[in-house]
């Protein structure tokens, strides 16, 4: 289960009803202090205690909900697969009407509330105060903080925290005729006994309870080379029991095999951080694992570490916990920003901003998954043109000062960063470009870019030029990303070789090669599933390589490759407008009807090959030529002109192959898995090492042409995509 939107009304922040759409991916978002990411955790906290537990929403209110508004505090849910592993969507409502989460015949929520896997900072200030002397004691911040709402069974009904609770509140209760001195005892004794099995469990290195059990691996990747044990002496009342003793959990450290005499001088705030988180975590994968709904919220727990131990927590959470729904908050834009470019497409991003209303309150604005180009395409719709070239000046700044960094270019030393301007990169890294990229750049770089962003009387801001500046940006960006950074040289351990391939290497004795590697297990109908599987694949764009410059509005799209053993897979995700197709059954001539994605396969040393082609209605056409002029032969019998069926009519198969296509809603993109069995192609599955033939194009038809945009993966030098000589290569690798 996979929480596909969040639905808040009057709750906390949320003044109204806001939908957050987190479509079923991992959740990274950036909110200033006062947007409402901490109420959009508090909610999700909310809705799964409800649970199991009674939560007055009328106490969680806004307070600026009008008497005509109040009651009406809800938060509702919705989830795809659901509980029982269907794909269809299922939603929860808690309100003051009722709560689903609480339905007899649906125990997902409920056991998805008993992971306790919901940590704000606030569970970690207790860090703070560790120090003490010369001794660190764990127990505050453990019993307070990150396992105060832990529960199992020897804890009975109760979360560690109310086991604390309840004994501090035994021991302040003041005596009397009522409550006499034997009566104190006798309670404080039984809520120390009840606290000190639940909690002393934990300490114990035989018991399957143990603390250190996961958070051990957990922690050693963080990379620390720190070593811990920690002891519990238990709790015990003083003399006169008035106070407790022993409320200590005492922590002994080695660092590279070495005791750490004086751990209050060895341990900061980093590296505490990191032991708390790993002990948290730790915790949640001691819980039973094979529940549908697993939800993992960490709510600005970023503030206590250092960039040395953020990345590694990203790292950590994609492969400690690969099932669960990752959401993660912070209020540090940098690094929101940093971390944004490094995280995989599992994950979606958002920022939530504080919004000025009206009558003086505010409420979250929230900004949904949108980097610089999408920001710049924004303010260019709304005619806001200065923002626009600000925010495509600032993604021109990104791409190339982050590909300098990674190609380890030799950017002219500055002794201050502030002297840098962005000509420094751009000059070291223009020559890796193609042709038609740098023009591009170049051109706009000194009209648009750096014009528009200034305040300047004597030129005015074009909406065309702003246009075509994002589109060449956009264009930068992919290239990239997903052509020259990938070109790899043969090494001499083939074993070890990777096989990419490149763009307009025309002219030069560069092999380029498709790296095409195997799959693992996934859904083929889940998208989610499926962008998981296929996310380490390199990512080809589709170009019009035969055109001097890409005709405008030419829909960016990209395409993926790998395989498992009975089948070949792509992965292709189409930018679209204008998303249409008048196919109506199998083989009809898809790219005459509407926008097609279009397949060429040759096996090995094969005279004939194959092309597929996928609507995006989902029908399927499927061609075998005998032999490379087969196409071409034919067409000088009927004619170049002929009526689409009769031109493909010799060469259709009836073996079908398999595709799934998703249109996300509200975007302008559909998405195509092909899955095409090795049997189809006459062939048994290939060995490590097999090299086929392969081209990818593509027809974007738009109401507003009369012909469709054609692009391919191929350096094509003509329109021509049966042209093999222009075909690329692919390597099926282990």
């Amino acid at each position: 289960m996979k929480i596909q939107q969040v639905e808040i009304t009057n709750y906390k922040a949320f003044a109204g009803t806001h939908k957050i759409r987190v479509g079923g991916k991992n959740l990274f978002i950036y909110g200033e202090n006062g947007s409402g990411k901490s109420s959009l955790y508090y909610a999700l906290k909310d809705f799964f205690q409800s649970s199991i537990e009674d939560i007055d929403l009328a106490e969680l209110e806004n307070i600026f909900v009008s008497d005509a508004k109040k009651g009406r505090t809800s938060i509702k849910v919705t989830f795809r697969p659901n509980h029982q592993g269907q794909n269809r969507q299922n939603a929860y409502s808690f309100n003051a009407a009722g709560n689903d989460a609480r339905r007899a015949e649906d125990t997902s929520i409920r056991d998805g509330n008993k992971l306790k896997s919901f940590l704000t900072y606030k569970h970690l200030l207790g860090i703070h105060h560790l120090k003490k002397d010369e001794a660190i004691n764990l127990f505050d911040l453990l019993v307070k903080g990150v396992l105060k709402h832990f529960k199992y069974s020897l804890s009975g009904d109760n979360e560690l925290g109310e086991l604390w609770t309840a004994v501090e509140t035994s021991i302040a209760k003041p005596t009397g005729k009522s409550f006499p001195t034997n009566r104190k005892r006798t309670e404080v004794k039984a809520a120390i006994k009840a606290f000190n099995e639940a909690f002393g469990e934990l300490f114990k290195p035989d018991s399957p309870e143990y603390i250190l059990k996961h958070a051990r691996p957990i922690l050693q990747q963080f990379n620390h080379n720190i070593e811990i044990e920690l002891a519990f002496p238990q709790l015990r009342p003083n003399a006169d029991f008035s106070g407790i003793e022993g409320a200590e959990v005492q922590a002994h450290f080695t660092y590279a095999g070495q005791p750490v005499p004086k751990p209050h001088l060895f341990l900061n705030e980093a590296r505490l951080s990191a032991i708390a988180i790993s002990i948290y975590l730790g915790m949640i994968k001691r819980h039973l694992q094979g529940i549908p709904c697993k939800i993992l919220f960490l709510d600005d727990v970023f503030i206590g570490l250092d960039i040395a131990n953020r990345l590694p927590l990203l790292k950590i959470l994609a492969t400690e916990f690969p099932d669960y729904q990752i959401l993660v908050t912070t209020y540090d834009k940098p690094w929101f920003e940093y971390a944004r470019d490094r995280i995989s497409s599992a994950w979606k991003t958002m920022e939530f901003y504080a919004k000025d209303c009206p009558d003086g309150t505010q409420i979250p604005l929230i900004v949904d998954d949108q980097g610089f180009i999408a920001k710049a395409r924004s303010h260019l719709q709304n005619g806001d043109y200065k923002a626009a070239a600000v925010y495509a000046r600032s993604a021109y700044e990104k791409e190339i000062q982050k590909a300098c960094k990674k190609r380890e270019k030799a950017v002219p030393y500055k002794a201050r960063i502030q002297d840098y301007t962005s000509d420094d990169f751009w000059q070291v890294l223009k020559d890796d470009l193609t042709e038609a990229t740098r023009e591009n750049i170049e051109t706009y770089r000194s009209r648009v870019l750096n014009t528009f962003t200034h305040f300047n009387t004597e030129r005015n801001e074009i909406r065309r030029e702003l246009e075509n500046a994002i589109q060449s940006v956009v264009a930068l960006k992919e290239e990239l990303d997903s052509y020259t950074d990938q070109v790899q040289h043969r090494v001499a351990d083939k074993s070890r070789s990777a096989y990419t391939m490149t763009a307009n290497i025309t002219g030069t004795d560069i092999e380029s090669i498709y790296a095409c590697r195997t799959l693992p297990a996934f859904d083929p109908r889940d998208l989610d599933q499926t962008m998981q599987a296929i996310n380490g694949c390199t990512a080809l764009p589709f170009r019009q390589a035969w055109l001097p410059k890409e005709e405008e509005g030419l829909a960016p799209a990209t395409i993926q490759m790998g395989w498992q053993d009975h089948a070949w897979m792509a992965l292709a995700t189409l930018q679209d407008r204008d998303i249409r197709t008048e196919a109506r059954q199998g083989n009809d001539p898809m790219w005459a009807l509407g926008d097609a994605l279009e397949i060429f396969l040759r096996p090995g040393n094969d005279a004939g090959y194959w092309e597929f082609h996928v609507a995006p209605n989902n029908m399927r056409l499927r061609l075998r030529f005998t032999h490379q002029q087969a196409i071409y032969e034919h067409k000088a019998i009927v004619g170049e002109d002929a009526e689409p069926r009769i031109t493909a009519g010799p060469f259709l198969i009836e073996d079908d192959f398999e595709s799934t296509v998703w249109q996300p809603v509200g975007e302008d993109r559909w998405i195509v898995l092909a899955v095409i069995p090795f049997h189809l192609l006459g062939r048994e599955s290939p060995a490590p090492g097999e090299r086929w033939r392969f081209s990818i194009s593509r027809y974007d038809h738009d109401r507003a042409r009369k012909e469709p945009h054609l692009s391919s993966t191929s350096p094509h030098r003509r329109p021509d995509f049966h042209d093999q000589s222009d075909w690329g290569n692919l390597q099926f690798l282990a």
